[in-house]
């Protein structure tokens, strides 16, 4: 009789902005200034940060810039592109806040139904988050994450020494699990983060794309979806 091994198949996921909305604390977080006109167009300016948050994290990797930092100089950047002019102390209290909304936190809608759906059906699921490791963990802990996802199945880029755009965290992460690549799936919402460096690892990157964002390369990611409820493998 022939024995057959079963093969080892994983889904790991981003965590900011993709198994909860950031967008709801950063509006809070400017709303608590009272600085700022009513028709301020939040969720633009938030989707401009969050795209140079992604440009200046090599330059924090690489220890060109302090985290402090790159969280000033992606809120200035993003409010100033759509003239509106912002200090950095102003952008420090901004964060101050955000961060202090980090505790009332929610998992996106269909986010735990695809991720027990993916244990039922045999599949590892754990992520791969970029940031400082005290942080991260605090809104894994809020999302109450830790209590269906092993510490061994968790990834953040200053525990491991790699972040993302570096598909090598990605290989780290298959290294240490000891599992094929192409029985991997990422999901996030990051073109630049999420969709490119996991295909360059040889996994299948699924990008959730519920801001309605435009591809930034020619990369084709193994599906799209814009909510948890499209989500299947």
């Amino acid at each position: 009789m022939v024995q057959t091994t079963e093969i080892k198949r994983a889904v790991f996921f981003d965590l900011d902005d993709t198994i909860y909305d950031q967008l709801q604390p950063f509006n809070d977080a400017i709303k608590f200034l009272e600085e700022f006109p009513e028709d301020l167009k939040y969720e633009d300016i938030f989707k401009r940060s969050r795209q140079f948050s992604d440009i200046l994290w090599n330059q924090y990797c690489n220890d060109v810039i302090t985290l402090e930092e790159l969280r000033v100089n992606r809120l200035v950047l993003a409010f100033n592109e759509f003239g509106h002019e912002l200090t950095s102390h102003q952008a420090l209290q901004i964060q101050e806040h955000y961060e202090s909304r980090q505790g009332h936190i929610q998992v996106i809608d269909g986010f735990l139904e695809a991720f027990h759906t993916l244990r039922e059906n045999g599949y590892m699921v754990g992520l791969i988050t970029n940031g400082p490791v005290e942080h991260q963990w605090k809104k894994i802990k809020s999302l109450e994450l830790d209590k269906y996802i092993p510490e061994e199945l968790i990834f953040v880029s200053d525990a491991v020494g790699i972040a993302k755009p570096d598909p090598n965290i990605f290989i780290h992460v298959t290294s240490t699990l000891k599992i094929k690549p192409e029985h991997c799936y990422y999901v996030g919402d990051s073109w630049r983060n999420d969709v490119v460096p996991p295909i360059k690892a040889g996994w299948n990157s699924i990008w959730f794309n519920y801001r309605q964002r435009k591809p930034e390369t020619n990369d084709q990611p193994f599906k799209t979806i814009y909510s948890f409820k499209e989500f299947s493998i």
